[in-house]
């Protein structure tokens, strides 16, 4: 490394391109493990994984996020819980998503249109905190889904910045087309993965204050 912050910059964004890139390859291989049906969930919250467990790195370092290792430990530790939790949310989403088309073609009643526009965004906010859910906390099923819907309607703000940070990596990606190939999946969790990590330290903060305020009452009186 050089004392050039520029080419600093511009290395340190190389390697994280290749971290990207390695998790996107990955990803595939291992959903490929799992026959593509029972793969791909449990390699997307792989991914997030890893992701998140460096942004919780005292020094964050993001060029260094590939541990095969680690990979296969959050690809097997979660296996089960990501494919019902990724299947249920799939299932919620098609199911709006028809709703939404039948309102559109066959009802057309605006109000009730975008009542399920309201519902759609809502259930996108609580799925976007699925995954980061799994891989932070040791809960059940129906937990998850609780945290995730906590964690929605706490964290507004993260959640408007993770579905901004989406739209820059699809701007990205529509400049550069072949990026679609080479990080296509990892493009899209990095936002969710940073900003869900975020609401969960911010959930968790407010949680431990809570606790202080309670035994603080608890000590005064």
């Amino acid at each position: 490394m050089t004392s050039n912050k520029f080419v600093n910059g511009i290395y340190s964004l190389g390697s994280f391109m290749i971290e990207m890139i390695k998790l996107q390859f990955w990803g595939i291989v291992y959903s490929f493990k799992g026959f593509i049906v029972l793969g791909i969930f449990p390699s997307i919250s792989a991914i997030f994984g890893l992701i998140m467990y460096n942004l919780r790195r005292e020094d964050e370092s993001l060029t260094h996020i590939y541990n095969a290792d680690r990979f296969k430990k959050y690809y097997a530790e979660n296996f089960k819980q990501s494919n019902i939790l990724g299947y249920l949310s799939l299932a919620a989403i098609v199911f709006i998503y028809v709703d939404l088309r039948v309102s559109q073609y066959f009802i057309g009643n605006r109000y009730l249109h975008f009542f399920l526009i309201l519902i759609m965004v809502f259930v996108l906010s609580i799925v976007c905190y699925i995954f980061p859910s799994i891989v932070s906390f040791d809960l059940s099923v129906k937990d998850h889904i609780k945290q995730a819907f906590f964690l929605a309607l706490c964290s507004i703000k993260e959640t408007i910045a993770a579905l901004l940070g989406i739209g820059v990596a699809i701007f990205i990606m529509t400049i550069f087309p072949i990026m679609y190939l080479l990080l296509f999946v990892p493009m899209y969790i990095f936002p969710i993965a940073w900003f869900g990590d975020i609401a969960i330290k911010n959930l968790m903060k407010r949680n431990e204050e809570g606790i202080s305020n309670k035994k603080g009452s608890v000590s005064r009186s």
